[in-house]
């Protein structure tokens, strides 16, 4: 199917909604009646929300106490409710049913207001009622075109990724009249999350490793620099951003999709560091860790891309020691990584690319793990541990 500018950004935006434990909130930027809102209503549909289950709200008109909650006096004291529209969202997934809220004209949001609202995308939790479960995502208009444009403070913007949703083009106009005024209809793959668990949060683990070392200052970006401030929407890297991309690219991983990753890494941490992640995913390559474990004799390493071999290793080793993994396959897995470093080393002989896996496994030893069934391996790359400083007989 030809990928049209909305059916990407419905794409990226779908895949940070499904992204496991994510709270970073999607946010369209696009001009007003451009079918915005009618847009969220399709990807709320196709990730399974009923109409009832589905509320936008124009975020201006609501008071403070819709985001804080509103104080009530109970058995002589005040106690904090949530509201009645979103206590119906909140109810619809404790049943194990998909709710949805979309945060419409956030760019008009009154900083007196955006305080609240941060605690309210950040933490998702009003008085003891919690609505993590409740997916979320904001839309907004250009500065230029907004009802009453403000601000963005720098800790609110740091919760958001920033999509440009697409003007529509004559031939979409036309089509859309064709279809009786019914936005176009996208199809999206289902999440297989105990595949994102154990093979594409690993690999995006591994690339996110080799970026940050390789990039050490992206990891706190000063939101006061000149270099940020110009930026428009003001997203920078802070931990927390950085955690939010990690997880899309696993999720991108999942779906062999890594142009949506650039639009998402550039909408969270910002076009240069986006884009350098991007593009180190890209380069880096790496094959499903699962493969290996299963067969270690698969591993072959490419003499000309040491850097390829060395993230691969930090895949398969942080896959080979999931915590999340039942405790009967935790030993076979150990092991396993232990011979993907043998199987570096017979066919490399760089010892210097198993080092930190090895520590890594060394520190991660499941139930029943003994060094002293993999000490052929220990010794083969020990003077190198040593001048290192990882002496792995330390962490036995």
């Amino acid at each position: 199917m030809r990928q049209t500018p909305l059916h990407r950004v419905m794409l990226a935006t779908y895949y940070a909604l499904v992204t496991p434990r994510n709270m970073q909130m999607p946010i369209w930027i696009g001009h007003p009646g451009g079918g915005k809102s009618e847009s969220a209503k399709h990807i709320a549909r196709a990730l399974g929300v009923k109409p009832e289950h589905y509320d936008a709200w124009s975020t201006p008109q609501h008071e403070i106490e819709d985001y804080n909650g509103w104080k009530v006096p109970m058995n002589g004291r005040l106690v904090t409710t949530m509201d009645d529209r979103l206590l119906r969202l909140v109810e619809a997934t404790r049943r194990g049913e998909p709710a949805f809220l979309l945060l419409d004209e956030l760019g008009d949001l009154p900083q007196s207001k955006q305080a609240g609202a941060l605690r309210f995308i950040s933490e998702r939790v009003q008085g003891a009622d919690s609505f993590a479960d409740v997916m979320m995502m904001g839309a907004m208009n250009p500065a230029s075109t907004g009802t009453d444009s403000q601000e963005m403070r720098m800790a609110f913007a740091n919760r958001g990724t920033f999509l440009h949703f697409p003007k529509f083009t004559p031939e979409q106009s036309a089509e859309y009249m064709l279809r009786g005024r019914q936005p176009e209809q996208y199809e999206f793959a289902k999440l297989d999350a105990a595949r994102w668990e154990a093979s594409d949060a690993p690999r995006a683990a591994a690339i996110y490793k080799h970026f940050i070392l390789a990039m050490p200052d992206a990891l706190y970006e000063d939101p006061e620099s000149d270099q940020v401030r110009q930026r428009a929407p003001l997203v920078y890297c802070t931990p927390r951003s950085l955690t939010a991309t990690v997880g899309f690219l696993a999720t991108c991983l999942h779906f062999n999709d890594l142009a949506a990753f650039a639009d998402l890494a550039v909408g969270t941490i910002g076009h240069e560091r986006g884009m350098e992640f991007a593009a180190q995913a890209e380069n880096l390559d790496l094959m499903d860790p699962e493969v290996f474990i299963a067969d270690p004799d698969m591993l072959t390493p490419d003499p000309r891309r040491p850097d390829r071999t060395f993230a691969q290793l930090d895949a398969i080793t942080a896959a080979a020691c999931r915590p999340a993994v039942a405790k009967a396959e935790r030993l076979a897995r150990w092991n396993a990584g232990w011979k993907c470093i043998d199987r570096v080393l017979e066919c490399d002989g760089d010892e210097s690319l198993c080092l930190l896996s090895a520590q890594y496994l060394s520190r991660n030893k499941p139930n029943g793990a003994l060094l002293q069934d993999v000490v052929a391996t220990i010794q083969r790359i020990k003077p190198l541990l040593t001048a290192a400083g990882l002496d792995i007989r330390d962490n036995a």
